[in-house]
């Protein structure tokens, strides 16, 4: 069971409680893990928009990664079921001051509190790296992933890192095409690669 990630924004926050039909999609397709979405509707009670993420009863957690649909009698998009909390970390450099005095050593500083995140193989062209004393080329391991945009995500940057089952990897690239034109919601987009080593 992950921690609750609403109690690290705000503490006067309270979750919605809501009843929605959840049900499989005609089509299915392995391709960016869009075999882990399906269809989901709710009425009007409580007004939801791509980029919010919802527990199931079971515990789960789901990202509603579409457009949201408003039709006649409901609210309509996809939710796919994530995969990882995302415990984003960056390395700080010391801080010296004028005299070259350490103020604050160099040290690993948490980013995000862990929050949950829908990762998958980057299924588009592979890129591949020549490196020393070995044959040929190598294959790096891009992925991407989904997570929720708000004000704990908004602080990701390029470079950062974070861990997913026995391998490190480290941002290689954010994409803000789904976030909404407000800058309040949404989905933020992370292109990572693994961190040659540090398995």
């Amino acid at each position: 069971m992950i921690k609750d990630w609403y109690d690290t924004f705000d503490e006067n926050y309270e979750p919605s409680y809501i009843r929605a039909t959840y049900y499989p999609i005609d089509w299915k397709s392995k391709i960016g893990n869009s075999d882990m979405a399906e269809n989901f509707k709710t009425d009007y009670g409580t007004k939801v928009a791509k980029g919010d993420m919802v527990r199931m009863e079971d515990g789960s957690v789901y990202l509603l990664n579409w457009y949201v649909q408003t039709h006649i009698n409901n609210q309509a998009t996809q939710a796919a079921i994530c995969n990882m909390n995302l415990l984003v970390f960056r390395d700080v450099p010391q801080d010296l001051d004028d005299d070259g005095r350490v103020i604050t050593p160099a040290h690993r500083e948490n980013i995000i509190t862990a929050i949950p995140a829908l990762f998958t193989i980057y299924a588009g062209r592979p890129d591949y790296t020549k490196g020393t004393d070995m044959p040929g080329i190598t294959y790096d391991m891009l992925i991407q992933g989904q997570v929720q945009y708000n004000e704990q995500t908004k602080l990701i940057k390029v470079n950062d890192e974070f861990e997913w089952g026995d391998s490190k990897y480290r941002i290689i690239n954010l994409t803000y095409a789904e976030v909404d034109i407000r800058n309040d919601c949404g989905i933020l987009n992370i292109n990572a690669k693994r961190v040659a080593g540090e398995q």
